[in-house]
């Protein structure tokens, strides 16, 4: 929604997977393991990894016990792992910064305004 609203659009060479709140906080997830390994293996099969990455709760960082061919993918600068604690961060890594993400939806709105 906030892509919509913005106009900015959101980076489609990331997986997302978690779990938020009404507070805006990221909570863990369960198979966070399995779903990076299965992303990374779709992407390998449709063209590569490089520039890919998934997107997981901060709260499920120590869980990570990734394949071989993952790890490399990793340490090589091709697959990334990104965390995030919050919604402010999703959008950081996402879109843009978060401030100038919401700079424009109030811009886009603003338009709005007088026919409410």
């Amino acid at each position: 929604m906030l892509s919509s609203v913005s106009n900015i659009p959101i980076k489609q060479n990331i997986a997302v997977t978690g779990s938020i709140n009404q507070f805006g906080e990221v909570q863990p997830i369960g198979g966070v393991n399995e779903k990076i390994e299965g992303f990374f293996k779709i992407c390998r099969g449709m063209g590569g990894v490089q520039e890919k990455g998934v997107l997981i709760p901060y709260s499920n960082r120590n869980d990570l016990i990734l394949n071989e061919e993952v790890e490399a993918a990793i340490k090589e600068g091709k697959f990334h792992i990104y965390t995030m604690k919050t919604m402010k961060d999703a959008v950081n890594i996402l879109m843009k910064d978060y401030n100038e993400v919401l700079d424009s939806a109030k811009q886009e709105l603003s338009k709005y305004e007088d026919k409410v």
